[in-house]
């Protein structure tokens, strides 16, 4: 196998396939109507394949396969796909998967790498009728954690139907939603409910609906609450696009309800409204803090200062995070997780258009705390403005005004 097909050059280890196995014809009525391989074996770089394998015209089902691997890593598969069938039409994968007709797969693996995704201690059960795939088993463990679940795909008049019920142990949401790791380990357990309908797979994905329940694995000991996780939210397919109802988003000293909308127009319109609750940005700052001294508390200029960037880091994570899940099947660079500190580009903000707006009990940072706080952010044509009132801010009131246009070159801003 060679991405480049050039027979001249020694092959490298990478590109060579040992395949061995017991081969016999299947005949019926003195014909042959198939072959069956026994002790099958497929080994190469990175990956193997072994079990039993056979393709018979007119059984139900035709193909049956109960395969066991030590490793599979599909993204090297890839390259060697022909250069013919990288530049021809791709047809899509909903409508493969609906001429597989009758058939069964069998698979173990004690690693498999899908993308990014690494995944361990796979087993894959799915049968296959005409019209309908039922995935009996689906179970799979990740660096922190582990799903089972289990689902299904059916057509009607061309149109696929997906469920998907997933049961999560012990899943790490730290990774996803920090550079800097949370000083307190708290895993998630849960369950996921996902429905879809779509004759491809952007439509399918596009059209999902469903339920998230996740509480953290172990509850936080005594009256402490960093280690607290918990997400409650519904999602539904709307006639502009989607809404999404977070009844229940806690982490750790973060506790807020509201709601996701999202609006499939040009460009895509994000609007995030959080109805009540208090948000803690210490995990968000890190935990490296230095005791305050007179010298720290120069002015509450300072603080609010430090605590507006901080907010306005938070604001951003918030606004890019769907777009992340919404911008397609693009790998993700090494290190990238859902939410980074990292600043966001002018030239992408002036191509988005969101809006945040709501209003929270208590925001709480390393250098101060305000209370009874009303907000409102939009993002529209290049245009950023910001505005919140607090009725409390460290003993005292304040307000924030903040405009950017992003469409100035260079990009201006006023803030009062």
């Amino acid at each position: 196998l060679r991405p480049d097909h050039d027979w001249r050059r020694a092959p490298q280890p990478n590109e060579q396939v040992r395949i061995s196995g017991k081969a016999a014809l299947v005949t019926r009525d003195k014909r042959i109507k198939g072959i069956q391989i026994t002790q099958l074996a497929v080994d190469s770089f990175k990956q193997n394949l072994t079990g039993d394998l056979s393709l018979v015209d007119g059984r139900k089902p035709w193909l049956i396969a109960d395969l066991e691997s030590d490793g599979l890593d599909i993204p090297s598969l890839m390259k060697f796909k022909s250069p013919a069938s990288s530049t021809a039409p791709e047809s899509d994968p909903l409508a493969s998967l609906r001429m597989l007709g009758n058939a069964r797969l069998n698979l173990k693996a004690d690693s498999l790498l899908i993308g990014s995704l690494a995944m361990k201690e796979i087993v894959l059960q799915v049968s296959a009728a005409p019209e309908q795939i039922s995935v009996e088993q689906l179970d799979f463990s990740l660096v922190n954690g582990s799903l089972k679940s289990r689902g299904g795909l059916n057509w009607k008049e061309g149109e696929a139907a997906l469920s998907l019920d997933a049961q999560v142990v012990d899943l790490d949401l730290n990774t996803l939603f920090s550079d800097t790791p949370s000083p307190v380990d708290a895993p998630v357990s849960g369950t996921v409910i996902l429905n879809g309908k779509g004759r491809t797979v952007s439509q399918l994905l596009a059209g999902l609906t469903g339920d998230i329940q996740l509480h953290a694995s172990t509850p936080p000991a005594g009256a402490s609450r960093s280690g607290r996780r918990e997400v409650s939210m519904t999602a539904r397919r709307t006639t502009a696009g989607m809404r999404a109802v977070v009844h229940s988003f806690k982490w750790g000293d973060t506790d807020i309800t509201g709601s996701v909308e999202y609006h499939d127009s040009s460009p895509p319109l994000l609007v995030v409204e959080i109805t009540g609750g208090s948000v803690s940005l210490q995990e968000f700052e890190g935990t490296d803090t230095k005791s305050k001294t007179e010298a720290d508390k120069k002015s509450e200029d300072s603080i609010l200062g430090k605590t507006a960037m901080a907010s306005v880091d938070f604001v951003g994570d918030v606004i890019r995070a769907p777009f992340k899940f919404l911008s397609g099947t693009r790998e993700a660079t090494p290190g990238e997780k859902l939410f980074s500190t990292k600043p966001l580009p002018f030239a992408w903000l002036a191509k988005q258009q969101a809006t945040l707006k709501g209003r929270l009990d208590k925001l709480s940072s390393h250098e101060g705390e305000a209370t009874d706080l009303t907000f409102s952010v939009e993002l529209l044509d290049g245009q950023l403005s910001a505005q919140t009132n607090a009725g409390t801010v460290n003993h005292g009131t304040g307000s924030l005004q903040l405009t950017l246009d992003l469409g100035a070159q260079p990009a201006t801003a006023a803030l009062t």
